[in-house]
């Protein structure tokens, strides 16, 4: 009678497939079972195995409006890994953060992504260049939200550690240099 109990709780956990990590059908899914409560995703941005996703916040705080997140694709269902907010600075023409969305310095590959809001209208393009050279020289997506700004993203599939910091150049569709962050 007892090796029949246990028979069946070991078949009730294969069959429940019982992992620890409960994953979910789609990302929107795995974002909200993360917790992560928002007004709407603005964007879903497509990576090899993961989907970074912007959203907006339900509960902006201290003008926090943006967050983003990488949800993974593992054993066909969808994991919360990782996100970051960005706070939307009036005063400032671009904001600026980092997040290492896949917590790569323990998995040993992943995503680490620069981004911010871009505040100054005429700013077409943004050239995000590492200040110590480390590799990433490359321009940044421009992505309008609807909400009277636009977020600018940089996503890297190399881990570089605590960030030294970059420089931005914002160039007008004329190509002329209209703003400069060193």
């Amino acid at each position: 009678m007892k090796r029949m109990i246990i028979c069946i709780v070991l078949a009730a956990v294969v069959l429940s497939g019982c992992t620890g990590d409960p994953g979910f059908p789609s990302p929107e899914e795995a974002m909200a079972g993360a917790g992560i409560q928002s007004k709407g995703i603005l964007k879903q941005i497509e990576l090899q195995d993961a989907v970074l996703i912007f959203y907006r916040k339900k509960e902006p705080v201290k003008d926090v409006q943006v967050g983003a997140g990488l949800v993974r694709k593992k054993n066909g269902s969808w994991t919360w890994m990782n996100g970051s907010d960005v706070q939307r600075l009036t005063e400032a023409p671009v904001t600026y953060r980092w997040t290492n969305l896949d917590k790569m310095n323990q998995a040993g590959s992943g995503y680490h992504m620069y981004w911010g809001i871009v505040n100054q209208d005429n700013i077409a393009k943004l050239h995000i260049k590492q200040r110590q050279g480390w590799g990433t020289d490359a321009d940044a997506e421009l992505l309008d939200t609807g909400l009277g700004y636009r977020i600018w993203y940089l996503v890297l599939d190399e881990y570089y550690g605590t960030v030294p910091g970059v420089e931005m150049i914002g160039y007008s569709a004329g190509g002329e240099v209209v703003y400069k962050y060193e």
